[in-house]
């Protein structure tokens, strides 16, 4: 027997979230489809956790240091020597917005590697700004673009770009149990919350991206309802401040970085995602698995996860009163919460299967490497 076909995931995201869950995920699924999997991570205080549950897991861990301005060649010129001294069957970048990795992928390609895919998790779609040359170099050099949500296909569709190279392969993830009345009585004694009262949650990084901000304002002017926030990030304080300013303390309450997120979702009553712009958001499809239903902001991504459900209500970007509005609408209406909750996990369950997601990104493994 030959040895397994050698391939390397990659990511230069500096800290973690949904696009290193992909990554575990799919060097899980590889391992065992019979491939030696390696893995290249930023090397920063926040990815090191991360690398080390990568190296529990089995696989290769490689630290690079991050490319952050060409004026500086020297983290290139360390990724050149890591592409130059090894060979890989397969490369897959994992872009976390336009312009990520761009550098590394020039760097694979010149030392030899041509095998090479990404996997854009922000396209610029979303973004919408400019990009800097290597960014516009690098997708030349990939031999499959995969997009993890349909609009962002249909935009460029739009736009006139060529889409040959490109692939839809949706998020996808393990769909737990239905949530009993045990999950939800143990998720509230953890959250020290009443089981009366009517408790909307937000997980992700406390950043302007996720727009909390957004979400306090609107708390402000709806009575009765608790919010906890569920992650960290550098709008913390901003954040915390809000809340003062807004007399809420009582209210929302900033839970930090929690490893118990799964146990902590059945003791929620609906879920809010008020972001300025997502890829395909892995904590909305597990709010929804979770029979949560979701207030969101109305951008393209949002309308993908919802389909043609009532599941997921939409509200125009930073608008407060329209948000109040879609956030009371659920907390006076609990029959109505039930039904849509379990409109979303249908919903997932037929659309955003984690196994569906790892046998496509399989295929095109295959597709690639033949």
């Amino acid at each position: 027997m030959g040895r397994p076909t050698r391939i390397l995931l990659y990511s230069d995201a500096p800290t973690t979230g949904g696009a290193e869950a992909y990554v575990d995920a799919v060097a899980a699924a590889a391992a065992d489809d019979g491939y030696h999997v390696d893995v290249a991570i930023a090397d920063t205080d926040a990815t090191r956790p991360w690398g080390e549950r990568l190296l529990t897991a089995g696989h290769g861990v490689h630290r690079l240091a991050r490319v952050t301005t060409l004026r500086r060649p020297g983290a290139v010129l360390r990724h050149a020597a890591f592409f130059a001294r090894r060979r890989y069957a397969l490369v897959h970048f994992n872009q976390v917005d336009p312009w990520s990795c761009a550098s590394a992928i020039v760097a694979a390609h010149a030392t030899g590697h041509r095998r090479l895919i990404a996997t854009s998790h922000l396209p610029n779609t979303t973004y919408r700004v400019p990009t800097p040359w290597r960014a516009r170099v690098a997708p030349g050099y990939l031999r499959r673009i995969v997009l993890i949500a349909q609009c962002h296909l249909d935009a460029l569709v739009a736009s006139g770009a060529d889409v040959s190279r490109h692939r839809v392969v949706v998020n996808g993830i393990d769909v737990p149990p239905m949530p009993s009345a045990t999950d939800r009585g143990r998720a509230r004694a953890t959250l020290g919350i009443d089981d009366d009262r009517f408790v909307l949650g937000a997980v992700g990084r406390l950043t302007a991206q996720k727009n909390h901000a957004w979400l306090v304002r609107a708390l402000a002017t709806v009575p009765n309802v608790t919010a906890v926030l569920i992650g960290d990030g550098p709008e913390r304080d901003a954040l915390a401040q809000a809340i003062a300013s807004h007399r809420l303390e009582d209210r929302v309450r900033l839970l930090g970085a929690r490893d118990d997120v799964a146990t902590l979702l059945p003791g929620l009553d609906a879920f809010a995602m008020p972001s300025r712009y997502e890829g395909m958001p892995f904590a909305a499809l597990e709010a929804l698995a979770a029979a949560l239903p979701v207030v969101a902001t109305d951008a393209p991504e949002f309308r993908d996860v919802g389909g043609d459900t009532d599941a997921v209500a939409y509200v125009p970007l930073d608008d407060d009163d329209a948000l109040a509005v879609a956030i009371r609408a659920l907390s006076d209406a609990p029959a109505e919460r039930r039904r849509r909750g379990l409109a979303g996990r249908a919903r997932v369950e037929s659309a955003f299967r984690r196994d569906r997601m790892l046998a496509e990104t399989l295929a095109i493994y295959r597709e690639v490497a033949a």
